[in-house]
């Protein structure tokens, strides 16, 4: 019994030398964005969009692209195809870290290989406590100008809807590794 409580005080000192220690980095987690942009065709409701505010985004370079097979939104894409007044601009999947929470750094739809006349902007996705996606998107047809620019706390693998009454924006977040 005296043999036990001489190795008490030492695995109390490897426990205490144990929670000293730094923490050993981890892989930051990667996220599967999957997004749907598409224009809503009818009358305009005279929407400023001046007064939406503006996403500053800069550049991340981390991206790989999702196969078309492994997209979870195609069905919702084969629902707008289908139905009158939706017009889809985009359609399109890629994965990511997150960026630290309020930093703005995106992603530009050019680098995502969205290459639609007149339609530009940014995604934004951040993490601090929890996951928020955003968007800054502007499209400019025949001088009518449609934007969309929102950021909001969303939860992996729920479709999340944007939109105003000209532009929209269906969104999945999935987690990875």
């Amino acid at each position: 019994m005296n043999h036990l409580h001489l190795l008490r005080a030492p695995l109390l000192g490897l426990a205490l030398l144990a929670t000293c220690l730094p923490a050993l980095p981890q892989q930051a987690t990667r996220y599967t964005l999957e997004i749907i942009v598409f224009r809503v065709d009818g009358d305009a409701s005279g929407e400023d969009p001046s007064a939406a505010p503006s996403l500053r985004s800069s550049s991340s370079t981390e991206l790989a692209t999702t196969p078309v097979a492994g997209r979870k939104l195609a069905s919702a894409a084969s629902r707008l195809r289908a139905g009158s007044g939706y017009r889809i601009l985009a359609h399109t999947a890629w994965s990511q870290p997150a960026a630290g929470w309020n930093s703005r750094r995106g992603v530009s739809l050019s680098q995502l290989g969205v290459n639609v006349p007149g339609l530009s902007g940014n995604v934004v996705l951040e993490r601090g406590q929890f996951l928020h996606l955003g968007f800054d998107l502007k499209l400019d047809e025949a001088g009518k100008v449609a934007q969309l620019a929102e950021i909001r706390r969303v939860k992996p693998d729920e479709a999340q809807y944007y939109d105003n009454p000209q532009l929209g924006v269906i969104a999945l977040v999935t987690s990875g590794t």
